[in-house]
C-alpha cells in the first residue's frame, strides 16, 4: 500500500481543518460541552466545599464553559446556590437466600441561580440521576468499584442538566426582557 504523497497530505489537512472550522462556526460542540449565557461569567459557587468531588466538577464544568469562579460572592455576576445534593441507595431484588442482588442508586440535585443584586434568576428546582446494577456478594470489591463508577457518572450527569437547564432558563429569560423592550 502506497503511502499519502505531500499534497494528498496537504489536502487531507485542509479537508479537515476546514470542516473543524465549519462545526466550530456553526455552535456545535463536543457531547458534555455546556454553552452559558454571559450573566454567568464570574460565579460564585455556595452551598458545596470547593475541594468535594460536587465542587470540583462544578468549578471544572463552569471553566470548560468560559466561566470563572470566584471566591467572593461581591465579585460575581451570579451566584449557583446549591440547596442539596442526596445519593441514595436502595434494594431492587433479592437472590434466592435473601441476600441482596439488585441495587437502585438515586442522586438529587437541587439549585438556583441568584442574579448580582440577589434577584432570583433561576428558581429552586432540582435535576435526579437513576442508575440500577446487579450486585454479587461474592465479588464484593469489583461491585464497590462499579458502585463509585455509577456515582460518579450520575454526579457528572446531575451537573450537565443543571447546567443545561440553568442555560435554558436565562435564555429564556433574556428572550421575555428583549420582547418586553
Amino acid at each position: 500500500m502506497r503511502g499519502l504523497s505531500l499534497s494528498g497530505f496537504v489536502l487531507l489537512l485542509l479537508f479537515i481543518t476546514s470542516i473543524s472550522s465549519l462545526l466550530s462556526a456553526c455552535g456545535w460542540r463536543l457531547r458534555g460541552g455546556v454553552d452559558l449565557p454571559p450573566v454567568m461569567a464570574k460565579t460564585y459557587i455556595q452551598g458545596v466545599a470547593p475541594f468535594s468531588e460536587l465542587g470540583v466538577q462544578l468549578k471544572n464544568t463552569l471553566n470548560s464553559a468560559d466561566a470563572k469562579v470566584v471566591s467572593d460572592a461581591k465579585q460575581a455576576t451570579a451566584s449557583l446556590i446549591i440547596m442539596g445534593n442526596e445519593l441514595t441507595r436502595r434494594v431492587l431484588a433479592l437472590d434466592n437466600s435473601g441476600r441482596a442482588s439488585e441495587y437502585e442508586l438515586n442522586y438529587v440535585l437541587r439549585f438556583k441561580v441568584l442574579g448580582e443584586n440577589g434577584r432570583e434568576l433561576v428558581p429552586a428546582q432540582s435535576v435526579t440521576a437513576t442508575r440500577d446494577y446487579l450486585f454479587d456478594p461474592d465479588a464484593i470489591l469489583a461491585k464497590s468499584d462499579e458502585e463509585a463508577r455509577l456515582r460518579k457518572d450520575m454526579l457528572r450527569l446531575a451537573v450537565q442538566q443543571m447546567f443545561f437547564r440553568i442555560n435554558a432558563s436565562l435564555r429564556v429569560s433574556a428572550r421575555q426582557t428583549d420582547n418586553n423592550n
